[in-house]
């Protein structure tokens, strides 16, 4: 079975849904894609592959066929072109795909450069040896593209659209602009051979999921506990369910060969008014709606978090949740308009389930 992708970090909050979606013969765009196996980079196969099979059981067996496993480090240029030289490349599937879906935490940006570049290497190098283009997919969270203040229509915050000029947002803004732009660069020199979608998203839940701000959201409601978060919570905000945020991705993908050699789309998931909003929604369907829910300065959780308190892991968050961005999601929508979102309730009611199934895992690593 040909095998046209390779996924980085497919063990991640991101990487499981990916992965899983990929393994899945359906599509919004092409109803009769058949089931494809993959190729995946991975620190330990036995790990991921136990972590995998907790939502796609097959993946268990290493003979299976689905999941073909490099062992390899992202920050290692050969072991990414090792990797990328076991996808397959049929031609009627419009040239392979990598997708770098590791996660990268703020304060190790010099990780994310050296990962892209390393990608990029390889995707040419597949890419002269196939006569084929190959395809990057790289991920740019919204907070990453926060402004000091956000322009607001009506009292409302106003949605980014791709095009938007980020050049006097935030440091953090200024530094994905800055690797998105070294992304596109780099794809312009292969002169075609190269490809690069580029996907903006929310902060994520789902099964899989797991960062400060999902866990002590999810976790605290299970247990029963109120809920101390950061932030504004009566500002709107938007999550992404990542199993949407994959199909949604691979159905672009459907369509690679119709897009810009380089493209940018903004998937804006669910919306909500207001973060409060988000959070006791996860109570009610928790069974615990009065619950309280309120919101911890950062200088207090930061102090919290050096007594050990829970707050702790989320008072390294404060680029995420103190300007929530709200994407302009018109452009994807535009590119496929099947697409469809899943229910809030049952996507929060599957998240929930795989909060009480499964314990703490780590996430992908470089």
């Amino acid at each position: 079975m040909p095998a046209p992708s390779l996924i980085l970090g497919c063990t991640g909050s991101l990487g499981v849904a990916l992965t899983i979606e990929t393994l899945r013969p359906t599509s919004t765009v092409a109803p009769q894609r058949p089931a494809r196996s993959i190729v995946a980079m991975v620190r330990d196969e036995d790990a991921a592959r136990a972590r995998l099979a907790r939502f796609f059981p097959a993946l268990a067996q290493p003979n299976s066929g689905l999941l073909r496993a490099i062992v390899g480090s992202a920050l290692g240029a050969e072991d990414i072109a090792r990797a990328a030289s076991q996808v397959d490349h049929a031609r009627d599937q419009g040239g392979p795909i990598i997708i770098n879906a590791v996660r990268v935490a703020a304060d190790q940006a010099q990780h994310a450069d050296r990962i892209a570049a390393n990608i990029l290497q390889a995707a040419r190098r597949l890419a002269q040896s196939i006569s084929l283009p190959v395809t990057l997919v790289h991920f740019t969270p919204s907070w990453a593209l926060a402004a000091p203040t956000s322009p607001e229509v009506n009292g409302r915050p106003a949605r980014l659209k791709e095009a938007a000029d980020l050049s006097s947002a935030s440091p953090q803004a200024r530094r994905a602009a800055a690797e998105e732009k070294a992304i596109a660069a780099m794809v312009r020199e292969t002169k075609g051979a190269v490809r690069a979608v580029i996907v903006r998203a929310p902060p994520l839940f789902g099964p899989g999921v797991r960062s400060p701000g999902c866990d002590r959201i999810f976790r605290s409601a299970l247990r029963g506990e109120d809920i101390a978060f950061v932030g504004d919570l009566d500002r709107p905000v938007q999550w992404a369910y990542t199993p949407d945020l994959a199909r949604a991705v691979l159905d672009l993908l459907e369509l690679r060969a119709k897009l810009s050699p380089i493209e940018t789309v903004h998937f804006s998931g669910h919306t909500f008014n207001t973060q409060r909003e988000f959070i006791k929604k996860v109570c009610d369907l928790a069974g615990k709606s009065l619950l309280n829910v309120t919101s911890t300065p950062w200088l207090l959780a930061r102090a919290a978090g050096i007594f050990g308190s829970g707050l702790g892991p989320l008072a390294g968050e404060r680029h995420v949740w103190s300007s929530p961005v709200l994407l302009d999601g018109s452009r994807l929508r535009s590119l496929v308009p099947s697409l469809a979102l899943t229910d809030i309730e049952i996507a929060l009611d599957e998240t929930l389930h795989a909060f009480r199934s499964e314990p703490k895992p780590a996430e992908a690593r470089a």
